[in-house]
């Protein structure tokens, strides 16, 4: 209600949307399942991996959205002729066609050696959050190792077939 010095008065009406839900975070993996070797809680995995992150919201404003997502990746390179690692994708923003959730989608692609964690949050406008996510410790080693073997002394109990044999090591073996 609006009311002048001369005693007018005017009545406006206005409806106001109160967000009152969580916004929803859904983080998937590829090849989660498929890792070659397992050490202690590290999986090893002998092929790329994208991580996609995917938050449904009522806010369908992105640029509102985007500076309120954290994104933390940890990386120990495996080497530096590995070059650049991983990749984060630019958003992508599916509006609704009336009434629904925002769904806002970006990948993660770890394709270089090396070992790598993850995590997530996300708080929208109404200061209300996604629950957090935290990837597992993960190793991506498309390199096949390499070595020399030497055998010295002029009496080998061993042929060479025997000498260049497939070798295994604890940390591999299924």
């Amino acid at each position: 209600t609006v009311k002048d010095f001369a005693g007018n008065t005017n009545v406006y009406t206005q409806g106001v949307k109160i967000l009152a839900t969580d916004p929803q975070m859904t983080v998937t993996v590829s090849n989660e399942e498929g890792y070659r070797n397992k050490l202690g809680d590290v999986e090893y995995f002998d092929v790329t991996r994208t991580a996609t992150i995917e938050i449904r919201d009522r806010n369908t404003t992105f640029a509102m959205f985007q500076e309120n997502f954290v994104l933390n990746v940890t990386e120990n390179k495996g080497s530096e002729e590995d070059g650049q690692t991983y990749t984060v994708g630019n958003w992508e923003t599916e509006l609704p066609a009336s009434g629904g959730d925002a769904i806002h989608r970006m990948t993660i692609t770890f394709n270089g050696s090396g070992q790598y964690s993850f995590n997530v949050s996300y708080v929208n406008k109404a200061d209300r959050s996604a629950e957090p996510y935290q990837s597992k410790t993960f190793v991506v080693d498309k390199k096949a190792p390499t070595g020399t073997l030497a055998a010295k002394g002029s009496k080998l109990d061993k042929t060479w077939a025997e000498l260049v044999s497939p070798r295994y090591f604890p940390i591999w073996k299924n």
